[in-house]
């Protein structure tokens, strides 16, 4: 059995079922706690945590969910055998072959589609004026029943108007915009940070308010045109972004870099 000394928690800001969960998932991320490992019983967690029987059950069921505990019943909860998650898993991967997989492993549901007027910040990615006519679509990926990400897309005029929602429902995005005739170039990324708001938080079904990671993607053809602007959104509890630097880029900007902003 797992040994676990006292833990402080903070009295504002975060719940603290999260809280919980969040420790508890960083020690099992981490190795620290050992697949099969059991947890102690619920009376010495939630003096351990200071925390009551009902706050430390929701912190346990949310990481059943996860798939990272599983309870057993008469002997305990253990943390999960071979379902913890394991930094730097995979292959180098390039954007589409990325895009594929993600397509193969979860399904996806069309939210919103239809033509708008591109608001200022994706006018900015897409280098376009701001009010300028392009698609949106906003769509759901999920594993089973569990959402993973939220996509918000963005295509200029005339290529956004070759396929519709029905097409999204059935092929990913990258494949429609392929069949259009685009040959993909380079992608740029930032990887950041934002609160879910209440319709994010609805959909990816967690607490309004909670950290979620933002990756905004710009896509490019060979000709070095943009093609897509999209806003992903997905939990840390759930998802993590992997990068891997050929050696050839190690000593580049294509490694990445910091951009901070002036107050």
């Amino acid at each position: 059995m797992m040994t676990l000394g006292s833990t402080r928690l903070a009295r504002g800001g975060t719940a603290l079922h999260r809280q919980v969960y969040l420790v508890l998932r960083d020690r099992i991320v981490g190795g620290a706690l050992a697949p099969g490992a059991r947890l102690p019983a619920e009376p010495r967690l939630c003096e351990a945590f200071g925390v009551s029987r009902i706050t430390l059950r929701r912190a346990v069921e949310d990481l059943q969910a996860e798939g990272l505990l599983e309870r057993v019943h008469g002997r305990g909860t253990f943390v999960a055998v071979g379902r913890s998650p394991t930094p730097g898993a995979g292959s180098s991967r390039g954007h589409v072959d990325d895009l594929q997989r993600l397509s193969a492993e979860t399904r996806v549901r069309v939210l919103e589609f239809g033509e708008v007027a591109a608001p200022a910040r994706a006018a900015r990615w897409l280098g376009v004026a701001p009010g300028t006519p392009v698609q949106r679509s906003v769509r759901l990926r999920s594993m089973g029943t569990t959402p993973l990400l939220l996509l918000e897309a963005f295509v200029p005029l005339p290529l956004g108007a070759r396929f519709g929602r029905a097409d999204l429902r059935t092929r990913p995005l990258f494949e429609l915009l392929a069949a259009a005739g685009v040959r993909f170039g380079r992608v740029v990324q930032e990887v950041g940070a934002c609160l879910a708001d209440p319709i994010r938080a609805q959909r990816l079904r967690v607490e309004i308010g909670a950290p979620l990671l933002q990756v905004d993607r710009l896509v490019h053809d060979r000709e070095d045109r943009t093609v897509e602007f999209v806003e992903i959104f997905a939990t840390p509890a759930r998802s993590r972004m992997v990068f891997e630097v050929p050696a050839a880029l190690a000593e580049t900007l294509g490694a990445g870099r910091f951009v901070h902003r002036r107050k």
